[in-house]
Protein backbone atom coordinates (compact mmCIF):
# COMPACT_ATOMS: atom_id res chain seq x y z
CA UNK A 1 0.00 0.00 0.00
CA UNK A 2 1.27 3.60 -0.54
CA UNK A 3 1.35 5.94 1.93
CA UNK A 4 1.59 9.99 1.50
CA UNK A 5 4.31 11.65 3.80
CA UNK A 6 2.65 14.80 4.17
CA UNK A 7 6.41 16.27 5.12
CA UNK A 8 7.44 15.94 2.04
CA UNK A 9 4.61 17.68 0.06
CA UNK A 10 4.43 20.15 3.00
CA UNK A 11 7.49 20.52 4.19
CA UNK A 12 8.35 19.58 7.79
CA UNK A 13 5.91 19.87 10.54
CA UNK A 14 7.06 22.29 13.23
CA UNK A 15 4.86 21.80 16.78
CA UNK A 16 4.88 24.80 18.75
CA UNK A 17 2.50 23.91 21.71
CA UNK A 18 5.79 22.72 24.24
CA UNK A 19 6.85 26.95 22.84
CA UNK A 20 3.58 27.98 24.10
CA UNK A 21 3.47 26.27 27.30
CA UNK A 22 6.85 26.87 28.29
CA UNK A 23 5.77 30.63 29.17
CA UNK A 24 2.77 29.62 31.44
CA UNK A 25 3.33 29.24 35.21
CA UNK A 26 0.25 27.01 34.61
CA UNK A 27 2.00 24.22 32.61
CA UNK A 28 5.46 24.31 34.28
CA UNK A 29 4.75 21.38 36.31
CA UNK A 30 2.38 18.28 34.99
CA UNK A 31 1.87 20.67 31.84
CA UNK A 32 1.00 17.78 29.49
CA UNK A 33 -1.85 16.44 31.96
CA UNK A 34 -3.11 19.60 32.77
CA UNK A 35 -3.13 20.70 29.08
CA UNK A 36 -5.35 17.76 28.81
CA UNK A 37 -7.58 18.32 31.84
CA UNK A 38 -8.30 21.76 30.36
CA UNK A 39 -8.67 20.78 26.65
CA UNK A 40 -11.13 17.95 27.88
CA UNK A 41 -8.76 15.18 26.43
CA UNK A 42 -6.75 12.56 26.84
CA UNK A 43 -3.82 12.66 28.46
CA UNK A 44 -1.88 10.43 26.06
CA UNK A 45 -3.17 12.09 23.08
CA UNK A 46 -1.79 15.37 24.41
CA UNK A 47 1.55 13.66 25.09
CA UNK A 48 1.46 12.28 21.56
CA UNK A 49 0.84 15.79 19.76
CA UNK A 50 3.40 17.32 21.99
CA UNK A 51 6.32 14.48 20.72
CA UNK A 52 4.40 14.64 17.24
CA UNK A 53 3.99 11.37 17.29
CA UNK A 54 0.22 11.85 15.93
CA UNK A 55 -1.83 13.37 13.42
CA UNK A 56 -3.63 15.37 15.13
CA UNK A 57 -7.98 15.92 14.55
CA UNK A 58 -8.88 19.41 13.93
CA UNK A 59 -10.97 18.75 17.21
CA UNK A 60 -7.84 18.09 19.19
CA UNK A 61 -6.14 21.11 18.06
CA UNK A 62 -8.90 23.13 18.60
CA UNK A 63 -9.69 21.96 22.26
CA UNK A 64 -5.70 22.21 22.78
CA UNK A 65 -5.48 25.87 21.43
CA UNK A 66 -8.81 27.09 23.19
CA UNK A 67 -7.01 25.87 26.09
CA UNK A 68 -3.92 27.64 25.81
CA UNK A 69 -5.74 30.73 24.98
CA UNK A 70 -7.18 30.65 28.20
CA UNK A 71 -3.98 31.23 30.31
CA UNK A 72 -1.75 33.82 30.55
CA UNK A 73 -1.96 35.22 26.74
CA UNK A 74 -3.78 38.63 25.91
CA UNK A 75 -4.47 36.26 22.25
CA UNK A 76 -7.93 36.56 20.09
CA UNK A 77 -9.92 33.27 19.58
CA UNK A 78 -7.55 31.96 16.98
CA UNK A 79 -4.52 33.21 18.00
CA UNK A 80 -2.87 30.24 20.12
CA UNK A 81 -3.38 28.09 16.93
CA UNK A 82 -2.22 30.65 14.56
CA UNK A 83 1.19 30.90 16.43
CA UNK A 84 1.13 26.89 17.15
CA UNK A 85 0.57 26.47 13.01
CA UNK A 86 2.87 29.26 11.55
CA UNK A 87 5.46 30.20 14.34
CA UNK A 88 3.88 33.92 13.93
CA UNK A 89 3.66 35.84 17.14
CA UNK A 90 0.17 37.55 17.22
CA UNK A 91 0.11 41.28 17.62
CA UNK A 92 -1.26 42.77 21.27
CA UNK A 93 -2.11 45.94 21.65
CA UNK A 94 -0.46 47.45 24.23
CA UNK A 95 -3.15 49.55 26.35
CA UNK A 96 -6.50 48.28 26.15
CA UNK A 97 -9.92 47.77 28.58
CA UNK A 98 -12.89 46.25 29.10
CA UNK A 99 -15.64 47.14 31.08
CA UNK A 100 -17.30 44.33 33.03
CA UNK A 101 -20.80 44.90 34.49
CA UNK A 102 -22.58 43.53 37.44
CA UNK A 103 -25.66 43.45 38.06
CA UNK A 104 -27.24 41.51 41.19
CA UNK A 105 -30.71 41.63 42.89
CA UNK A 106 -29.40 44.25 45.37
CA UNK A 107 -26.46 46.53 43.70
CA UNK A 108 -25.29 46.91 40.22
CA UNK A 109 -21.80 47.81 39.47
CA UNK A 110 -18.88 47.73 36.71
CA UNK A 111 -15.80 46.99 36.89
CA UNK A 112 -12.79 48.49 34.34
CA UNK A 113 -9.92 46.52 33.46
CA UNK A 114 -6.93 47.97 31.71
CA UNK A 115 -4.35 46.28 30.57
CA UNK A 116 -0.87 48.35 30.04
CA UNK A 117 2.25 46.88 28.29
CA UNK A 118 4.95 48.24 30.39
CA UNK A 119 6.04 50.44 27.55
CA UNK A 120 3.11 52.62 27.58
CA UNK A 121 3.52 56.10 29.39
CA UNK A 122 1.44 56.96 32.39
CA UNK A 123 -0.27 60.09 29.94
CA UNK A 124 -1.43 57.53 27.30
CA UNK A 125 -2.85 55.15 30.37
CA UNK A 126 -4.57 58.14 32.20
CA UNK A 127 -5.81 59.90 28.77
CA UNK A 128 -7.65 56.12 28.57
CA UNK A 129 -9.09 56.17 31.63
Amino acid sequence: MNTHNPSKAYGPVVNRISDVMMHSSRFAFRGSARLANDAGVHPSSVSRLLYGEINPTFLLVARVTEALERHKYPWQAGDAGWFILTGQTPVVAPLGHSVNWHVGSHSNRAVINIHVEPSISVERVAALY
